[in-house]
């Protein structure tokens, strides 16, 4: 994924950017209709400008691709996944305030 933006996934450029990257991968599982996503949404975009070269940054819209959120069980939104080396790391549901999601996967990237 490109440094310092959020890139959209679906079902066939998720392996690529996500399992086959070469640093960790934040995933924002969220819907259109969802107001906590929304809230969300700001947050992970900081993420993404301030973190970009250390953690790539990627949205899965469930309505257009539940196939993807079935496939890592995601029943809740917002839910934010992190993997790390292709694997399945941690996870969150939810609205999460920046600190608190930092504090949770700042141990699998070097911080600040």
């Amino acid at each position: 994924m490109s440094e310092n933006r959020i890139r959209e996934l679906t079902p066939e450029n998720f392996d690529a950017e996500v399992l086959q990257a070469r640093v960790p991968c934040l995933v924002d599982f969220w819907a259109e209709w969802c107001g906590h996503c929304r809230e969300l949404r700001g947050i992970v975009e900081e993420i993404a400008r301030t973190h970009g070269e250390k953690i790539a940054v990627g949205r899965i819209n469930v309505d257009e691709h539940g196939d993807l959120a079935e496939r890592f069980g995601i029943d809740t939104i917002p839910a934010l996944v992190l993997f790390v080396d292709g694997q399945f790391r941690d996870s969150l549901s939810g609205s999460r305030s920046k600190d608190r999601i930092l504090q949770r996967i700042g141990a699998y990237f070097s911080g600040d």
